[in-house]
């Protein structure tokens, strides 16, 4: 299940720059090139032909230009990106084609806040409280990048800057409709005065997803109808103070097809995102402090009527299942098990179920229906706490530590809450020798509860040989750490409010669960 190794790869890398030209810097040494800084490769403002790491730039120009309504269908224009559609709502993104279910493997964030989930590690692309108007450009690291964020920044890093509030019109209004059932809204209000700006977003969206299944004709439900705010205050005290205080909530309903035939009810499902963040940035002589701390919350709530024979609900199946699986699909399909190798304990949870299935009824029960759900809610706690330091015209330093609170809480998936509590220290250099010599250097160091001590080292030299033309040599490891869910799963289900009842009990839990091993590996790339 999971990758072991990857074999070591030294090689020369690309930049691509989809981008405003407008909206770059000059480089030290190739005057005849304009090239947006980045923010993302090592936590440096650098120019893009100074990183460690192979970046594509996508600006707000572009990402108007595109016509683009769903945020994920821009990394179609990223090179390696895969971006598919489970349904109409539930996009994957991943990084050379690494992922089918889940955007994994890949850090997503959104003004330098992770919206990758820990809990069942995906990222909620449809979830993120953000619209396609406010992102001022996004910058993606294609390539391991646990060196600057950790475990999950395994194959690249996504970051989504949004627009400073006082970039952003004062009163905008915008509507879209279309085939499909597409029914778009928007409305932003920004305002301030010199040591104040704010910005305020509400918006909704709507559409109804594909319009068949895979044979083509039979109708899909997949819609999708949610609505979302955000908001941004900015206060700069004086000119060496800035302080940024954002929010965000979003709900949505999204209508889903039965994946069950015991599923008498649509599994249509709930979804609640919210947010608060903050930072203080303080620019001293030779340094820049900054301290940033947010907070976010993910609540699904998912459930469906479902009806079963009673004998599945019988808690001496559920230990059989456990023990020998062969022995229950022998029961469940009428064949006696008995003398087939099974143990003297097996055999008689066999019996005991056997006695359970004439309690109950027999093959003239009828099957006893009630509620179950897979409601999940995920929580994260983020401080942390960096310094930027310009030691000389040569050398820049930017070094920090985080601390990070993990939470899922789902009886379904995990029989309770699990928490997880992880440490990341972190350092990296850049020293330019002249203007065509830079050299990168750095590394991080994270601590997670259940999981080993990682450390992400990485390397690299950049030469600049003509105007235009830079050569770019990296060394660099990564880690992906197994998510909550994964090290921890108990997932069963659990019916409520069963009619008729099952042997006097009004809630049972269905026989077939999946348990954890835990203690899993981590995977390693270089």
């Amino acid at each position: 299940m999971l990758l072991r190794h990857i074999p070591a790869l030294v090689a020369l890398t690309s930049t691509a720059v989809i981008a405003n030209p407008a909206n770059a810097t000059d480089m030290p040494g190739l005057d005849d090139v304009r090239i947006p800084d980045i923010l993302t490769a090592t936590r440096l403002r650098q120019g893009q032909a100074d990183t460690p790491a192979s970046m594509t730039v996508l600006d707000r120009e572009f990402i108007r230009a595109s016509g683009i309504r769903n945020l994920p269908e821009l990394f179609r224009f990223v090179p390696g990106m895969s971006v598919g559609s489970r349904d109409g709502y539930n996009y994957v993104v991943s990084y050379h084609g690494t992922n089918f279910v889940d955007s994994r493997r890949m850090q997503v964030l959104v003004d330098g806040r992770s919206v990758y989930s820990t809990g069942l590690a995906n990222v909620s692309w449809m979830d993120l409280p953000i619209s396609l108007d406010d992102i001022e450009r996004i910058e993606i690291t294609r390539g391991p990048n646990a060196s600057t964020y950790g475990a999950n920044a395994f194959l690249g890093t996504i970051n989504i800057i949004t627009r400073h509030p006082q970039d952003t019109e004062r009163l905008a209004l915008q509507t879209r409709q279309g085939d499909g059932g597409v029914e778009d809204y928007q409305l932003r209000y920004s305002g301030g005065h010199e040591l104040a700006h704010w910005r305020v977003t509400l918006a909704s969206r709507h559409d109804n997803g594909f319009d068949h299944k895979a044979d083509g004709f039979t109708d899909r439900r997949d819609s999708n109808d949610q609505w979302f705010t955000n908001g941004q205050l900015t206060l700069t005290p004086d000119d060496s103070w800035t302080i940024d205080l954002r929010a965000g909530y979003k709900t949505g309903t999204y209508t889903e097809d039965a994946f069950d035939p015991s599923m008498q009810t649509y599994p249509d499902f709930d979804s609640t995102v919210e947010f608060v963040s903050a930072s203080a940035e303080k620019i001293l002589e030779a340094h820049t402090l900054k301290a940033t701390g947010y907070y976010r919350r993910e609540r699904i709530e998912q459930e469906w009527v479902a009806c079963l024979p009673p004998i599945l609900f019988s808690t001496n199946l559920a230990a059989l299942y456990l023990r020998n699986t062969n022995y229950v699909e022998a029961l469940l399909d009428g064949i006696n098990p008995f003398g087939s190798g099974g143990s003297s304990e097996d055999d008689a949870l066999a019996i005991a179920t056997l006695m359970d299935y004439a309690a109950m009824g027999g093959p003239a029960a009828p099957d006893s229906c009630g509620l179950a759900n897979q409601d999940t809610i995920q929580t994260r706690q983020h401080m942390e706490l960096q310094d930027t330091w310009t030691v000389s015209d040569q050398l820049r330093i930017v070094s920090g530590m985080s601390v990070r609170r993990d939470e899922q809480d789902s009886e379904t998936y995990l029989g309770g809450k699990v928490a997880e509590d992880s440490i990341q220290v972190f350092a990296h250099a850049e020293y330019r020798l002249t203007d065509r010599w830079v050299f990168n250097i750095g590394g991080l160091y994270e601590d997670e509860e259940s999981t080993d001590n990682t450390f992400s080292p990485r390397a690299a030299v950049n030469v600049h040989i003509a105007p235009g033309h830079t050569l770019r040599a990296v060394y660099s490891e990564a880690w992906r750490t197994p998510d909550i869910f994964e090290n921890h799963a108990d997932w069963s289900y659990t019916v409520y409010g069963l009619s008729p009842t099952v042997l006097g009990n009004r809630s049972a839990r269905y026989f077939a669960t999946a348990q954890a091993p835990g203690g899993l590996e981590n995977e390693r790339i270089q």
